[in-house]
């Protein structure tokens, strides 16, 4: 009420209220609620009451930078005094022997990002300084990662060009971190051009490895997707060339990102012929056994592996692989049930695929290739 009334007040209601409120200003600012009348008066109070409220925050901006409500008022201070620029250096003088803290607290952090938002990088060389000095360790960390994303955002090569060396030194590791990850999948989506291209080379070359990472997997997906042709021939490369059979969890991750790539690449016909006789006979080497301990992740594993297979093979290889299939079931198993559809996948794939569906009847049943 206090906050919209403010609002939409003429200037002499404005000093009115303010003058009310200003004695319990103090107490405000920690308040779950009152720090938004005290944001609200930031936002729409006169040039003299943003100083009022400045000179009432001098000397607790370290307090209430690590505060829950009161680092929401620093922020909507640093933001709405941009006309009095030598009051905004004031607020992070303030915060110059605490950086680390503040960085690494889930309220300061937010302010350190709100300092990047609204002021020159120029002036907050020391920032800068603190976070370069360790950078390994806020890299790591999850509210220091957002910190050097705001850097990378909103500074110059200048000022960032021996962060993107520092990261480059921990490249492998940042990729498979929980927080590191995110510092690196924004250099790719916007970060400048030479260091994105040194970090593509890396991430090519470890491309399978890193793919396998619950962490370092967002970073190769957001490769492929910000990246040239170029790059995701590379990767294709890398991927037929460190091809494994014998590891089912690197099999089924190669042959999925295998049919990415055919679906995004122009490839020629004989390379498509070549990956589906290669998928082809791997996949008849596979088996199945219900008697197996983990019978119900390799059968999953085993209908996603199908799936795939057939979503890339031309029809004449579907045929072909249906009926090594049926001979199969027809000589090893009883009672089993076996359905085949066709169906057309994807708008833009010419030739008819075919989708398998099985339906188990009886229990301890082995397929064999």
């Amino acid at each position: 009420m206090i906050q919209k009334q403010f609002e939409n007040s003429t200037i002499e209601q404005k000093i009115f209220i303010f003058a009310k409120i200003y004695p319990e200003a103090s107490s405000l600012v920690k308040d779950q609620f009152g720090n938004y009348v005290i944001q609200k008066f930031f936002e729409k109070g006169t040039n003299e009451q943003k100083v009022q409220l400045y000179q009432l925050l001098k000397g607790q901006v370290q307090d209430l930078s690590l505060h829950t409500y009161g680092c929401r008022v620093i922020q909507k201070a640093l933001e709405e005094l941009k006309d009095y620029p030598i009051l905004q250096e004031a607020i992070i003088q303030e915060l110059n022997d605490t950086i680390m803290d503040c960085i690494q607290d889930q309220h300061g952090n937010h302010v350190i990002q709100k300092c990047f938002e609204v002021i020159n990088c120029s002036k907050l060389q020391v920032i800068i300084r603190e976070v370069i000095t360790n950078i390994r360790q806020l890299a790591f960390h999850p509210y220091g990662c957002r910190v050097i994303q705001r850097i990378l955002e909103f500074c110059k090569t200048k000022e960032t060009d021996l962060i993107y060396k520092k990261l480059m030194e921990n490249l492998i590791d940042l990729c498979k971190c929980q927080y590191g990850n995110y510092i690196i999948q924004y250099i790719i989506e916007k970060g400048n051009n030479e260091n994105k291209q040194n970090i593509l080379k890396v991430i090519k070359q470890y491309f399978v490895s890193l793919s396998l990472n619950k962490f370092a997997s967002n970073v190769t997906e957001k490769s492929i997707l910000y990246s040239d042709d170029k790059y995701k021939h590379g990767v294709l490369e890398v991927l037929l060339s460190q091809y494994c059979v014998d590891n089912q969890e690197y099999f089924l991750f190669q042959i999925q990102f295998i049919l990415y790539l055919i679906q995004v690449l122009e490839l020629s016909n004989q390379l498509k012929m070549l990956l589906e006789i290669m998928l082809f006979k791997d996949f008849m080497k596979r088996r199945i056994s219900i008697q197996s301990q983990n019978y119900v992740n390799t059968y999953c594993k085993r209908k996603i592996f199908i799936k795939i297979l057939f979503q890339i093979a031309t029809e004449n290889m579907c045929q072909l692989i249906l009926k090594k299939i049926e001979l199969t079931i027809q000589d090893k198993i009883s009672n089993f049930q076996f359905k085949i559809n066709k169906v057309i996948i994807r708008k833009n794939i010419e030739f008819q695929k075919v989708q398998i569906h099985t339906f188990l009847c009886i229990n301890k049943i082995c397929l064999y290739d």
